[in-house]
């Protein structure tokens, strides 16, 4: 998890050849996918999803690893996650969807909105 946070390819592709479970959770469950999603570690992604890392995994507010994506705007990650069959159709935890939750978080939440 600490290097995925950190965007240590290297390492995280170290730890996995060695055995490493890429689907482990923090005390938030938030995996090693989460945090390569949510800082835009794209390759850290890549490598975890090779790895058979769950792209729908959710964490305790509810939020799988496309929704972190996506709201802090790595669309390339998003995308990458779609192709491994992310649902972008998850609710949050207060049921609101993925456009819901960007109107709401105003003002550059209008801009990602406009891109989808």
């Amino acid at each position: 998890i600490h290097a995925a946070l950190n965007g240590h390819y290297p390492v995280i592709t170290y730890l996995l050849n060695k055995g490493a479970d890429p689907n482990v959770t923090d005390s938030s469950n938030n995996s090693a996918i989460h945090y390569a999603a949510a800082y835009g570690w794209y390759h850290c992604v890549v490598v975890l999803l090779q790895a058979s890392a769950n792209p729908d995994v959710y964490n305790d507010r509810k939020m799988p690893p496309i929704g972190v994506a996506l709201l802090k705007d790595h669309r390339e990650t998003a995308h990458l996650l779609t192709e491994h069959h992310a649902d972008p159709n998850f609710r949050d935890e207060r049921g609101r969807t993925l456009v819901a939750r960007l109107l709401a978080e105003e003002p550059l939440s209008w801009q990602l909105v406009d891109r989808i």
